[in-house]
């Protein structure tokens, strides 16, 4: 039998036969190893010198699925153009430098982005040897 589907998750199969009682088995679909990393935020808009709302990466699997890392994934950021700083927090008050890591577990990281001026930035997030990935933030007056 084979049972297809997205998503890491636990299920029933009930199966039955004529002139058997029917029997049911537990299904327990585990997300596969890291595969890449995405920003899973929607595209941001944020203000000058106000922090923007969290940008989201994920580690993911081949499919999609969300696969929570054994040990933390080392992780480089990068914007461009240059001017905004990241922060680990909504109040931007603690820096992030270029170097940050998804948690174990989770394989998720919220970044937030503080720019001085108004313009339209590109995040980069990447973690060889796993693909990266982008995030486009437009930042207003």
């Amino acid at each position: 039998m084979r049972r297809r589907g997205p998503g890491s998750r636990s299920s029933r199969t009930p199966v039955e036969a004529p002139g058997l009682p029917p029997v049911a088995q537990a299904v327990t679909v585990a997300p596969a190893t890291a595969d890449r990393i995405s920003f899973v935020s929607p595209p941001r808009t944020a203000h000058a010198g106000r922090c923007s709302l969290a940008l989201t990466v994920l580690a993911q699997d081949l499919f999609g699925n969300a696969a929570g890392p054994v040990q933390p994934i080392p992780l480089t950021l990068a914007v461009a153009p240059a001017g905004p700083a990241f922060f680990a927090d909504p109040g931007c008050s603690i820096a992030l430098g270029a170097t940050a890591a998804l948690a174990s577990g989770s394989g998720a990281l919220d970044v937030y982005l503080l720019a001085p001026t108004a313009g339209r930035f590109t995040v980069d997030a990447s973690a060889p040897p796993l693909g990266g990935g982008e995030q486009d933030v437009e930042v207003l007056p």
